[in-house]
């Protein structure tokens, strides 16, 4: 799904009429459409780095029992597991690095955040729904707006779409008092 397609359903749940194919955009359409879009980078964000997180397994080389953030191919949110020749290994995390108790290869499993997205790009993890993004950018925008009820209902309804997500396929018991 695209973010103009995200934007879209925004302004018409907004009540408004759907101006982002107009040639031209008044300064109010030009300041709705990038706050829009700020509020659904908060909201996918927060999607990707709380709940959703994007994980990759990234070769790297510990010198001198050390591995740099900074050498990482994507900023790190947080290191999952640090395995070398088939086996994990122990790190320790700092804010810069991880040390370790070896000099070598290893594959680090870490979590990464998403890139910024602008008008022109589309979000293709199949996770994301169109009505969960909705729901989180019109929640963090009304929050921007100050228009506190409508961004607590609409932060309710990402909640619950962000809890289904979470627990979809899974079984779940409740215990016996």
């Amino acid at each position: 799904m695209t973010v103009k397609e995200i934007i879209g359903e925004c302004l018409l749940r907004m009540g408004r009429k759907n101006f982002l194919e107009s040639e031209t955009l008044s300064d109010e359409e030009k300041s709705v459409k990038e706050t829009l879009i700020a509020s659904l980078n908060s909201a996918y964000f927060e999607i990707a780095t709380e709940h959703m997180p994007y994980i990759k397994d990234e070769k790297v080389r510990a010198k001198d029992k050390t591995i740099f953030n900074r050498d990482l191919k994507s900023p790190m949110l947080y290191p999952i597991s640090l395995n070398r020749e088939g086996a994990k290994a122990k790190f320790k995390i700092f804010h810069d690095r991880l040390e370790t108790d070896f000099d070598g290869e290893a594959v680090l499993r870490y979590a990464y955040p998403p890139e910024k997205l602008s008008e022109t790009d589309s979000i293709e993890d199949s996770r994301m729904t169109l009505e969960l993004l909705v729901a989180g950018t019109l929640s963090k925008y009304y929050f921007a707006m100050r228009a506190f009820d409508l961004a607590s209902s609409y932060d309710s309804d990402f909640r619950y779409k962000l809890a289904y997500l979470k627990y979809k396929g899974k079984t779940m018991t409740l215990g016996r008092g």
